[in-house]
C-alpha cells in the first residue's frame, strides 16, 4: 500500500471477508499520499482520499469512486483508486448511503421508479421509492460537499475542485462500481467522465427477455456527452446478462464492444487501445479472492489496471 496514514482503521472490521487493502493495492507504482477524511459518527463509513500530483495534466481532476450497495465501502476498491492515483489523479472514494436492495426490488414495475430512487440517493430528497429511507446528510450530494471542504481544510489544493461554493463538475471523474448512481449524476452535471466499472440494472425484463432500460437512462437530455461515458462488464456478471449492459451503454454511448481480457475475438485495430471502445468487456477468470466476476472487474487490480487506465485517460482533454 502507499506511504500513507490509514484513516480510522476500524473500519477494517467491517470488511473482514475482503483482501487486506495492502494486497489489493500491491500492483501500485506511484506514492502520494492517503489523507484522513472526517465523515460519520460511525467509523466504518469513513471516505478514502488520495492527494494527486498537481504538476501532471491528470493532477487537475478529481476522481469520485462511488461503491457499490449496501454493505460496501470505499476500502473494498483501494486496488481502483490507488491505480488512479499512480496516473497523478487526486482520488475521492465517498462512502454514502446505499439502498440495501437491488434496483429490480425496489422497482419491480415502471420505468421512471429507477430515476426516482438515483435521485433519492443523490440528494435524499424523498421521491416515493418504497424500502429506501432518506438521509440528505448521508447522501451523495451532501458527502461530496461536505468531504470538498473538510480536504480544502487541510491542503488548499484541493481548491481545485470547488466552484462558487459548488464541486467543480468539469474537473471530476464519477466512477461507480455497479455505475448507476455515477452515470445518472453525469446526466445531471457536466462533468469530465463517468466510469460505471459493472453493470446497473435501472430497466425491466419482458416475458420474452426483451430488455427495456429505464426513462433516465434513454433520456436524450444529458449534461455529459456519450463520448464521455466508459463502461466495463463481464461475461459472467451474476446479476445482469451482458446483453442488458450493452442495451444500457448503447443508450448512452453507443458504439462497438470490446473485449478486453480472457479467450476474446475482436476486430483489429493497429495501434488503437481497445479500438477506441468505450464499451468493454472481459471473458477472464475471476481471481480467487474476489466475491464474484460483478466485484472482480472492480477490485482487480492486476488483471485490469491497465483497463481502469484506459477508460480514465484515454482521449481525456485539458482540464479547464
Amino acid at each position: 500500500m502507499k506511504n500513507a496514514i490509514l484513516v480510522l482503521p476500524l473500519v477494517l472490521a467491517a470488511c473482514a471477508a475482503e483482501p487486506d487493502p495492502a494486497e489489493v493495492g500491491s500492483q501500485s507504482q506511484a506514492s502520494w499520499s492517503l489523507v484522513p477524511v472526517p465523515c460519520c459518527a460511525d467509523p466504518q463509513e469513513a471516505h478514502f482520499a488520495y492527494t494527486g500530483n498537481p504538476l501532471t495534466a491528470n493532477g487537475k481532476y478529481l476522481v469520485v469512486f462511488l461503491h457499490g450497495g449496501a454493505g460496501n465501502h470505499p476500502i473494498n476498491y483501494v486496488g481502483f483508486m490507488e491505480n488512479a492515483n499512480d496516473q497523478g489523479f487526486y482520488v475521492l472514494g465517498l462512502s454514502f448511503r446505499a439502498p440495501t436492495q437491488l434496483m429490480s426490488q425496489m422497482c419491480p414495475t415502471g420505468l421512471d421508479c429507477q430515476g426516482d430512487a438515483r435521485n433519492e440517493i443523490w440528494d435524499g430528497s424523498d421521491h416515493g421509492v418504497a424500502g429506501f429511507p432518506q438521509s440528505p446528510a448521508a447522501s451523495i450530494k451532501t458527502r461530496l460537499d461536505d468531504a470538498i471542504d473538510d480536504l480544502i481544510a487541510q491542503d488548499s489544493q484541493w481548491s481545485r475542485f470547488r466552484q462558487n461554493g459548488h464541486p467543480f463538475w468539469e474537473r471530476i471523474i464519477m466512477v461507480g462500481h455497479g455505475g448507476g448512481n455515477a452515470v445518472w449524476i453525469a446526466k445531471k452535471k457536466p462533468v469530465a467522465r463517468a466510469l460505471t466499472v459493472g453493470p446497473f440494472g435501472d430497466g425491466h425484463t419482458d416475458g420474452n427477455g426483451v430488455f427495456t432500460p429505464a426513462n433516465w437512462v434513454t433520456d436524450p437530455t444529458t449534461q455529459t456527452p456519450g463520448t464521455d461515458v466508459y463502461g466495463l462488464f463481464h461475461w459472467n456478471d451474476p446479476y445482469s446478462p451482458l446483453s442488458t449492459a450493452l442495451t444500457q451503454m448503447d443508450a448512452l454511448a453507443p458504439g462497438n464492444p470490446y473485449c478486453v481480457a480472457g479467450s476474446c475475438i475482436n476486430l483489429s485495430c493497429p495501434f488503437v487501445p481497445y479500438c477506441d471502445s468505450r464499451q468493454l468487456t472481459s471473458k477472464a477468470p475471476k481471481a480467487s479472492w474476489t466475491q464474484n466476476e460483478h466485484y472482480d472487474v472492480a477490485q482487480n487490480e492486476a488483471q485490469y489496471a491497465g483497463v481502469w487506465t484506459y477508460m480514465l485517460t484515454r482521449n481525456l482533454p485539458a482540464a479547464p
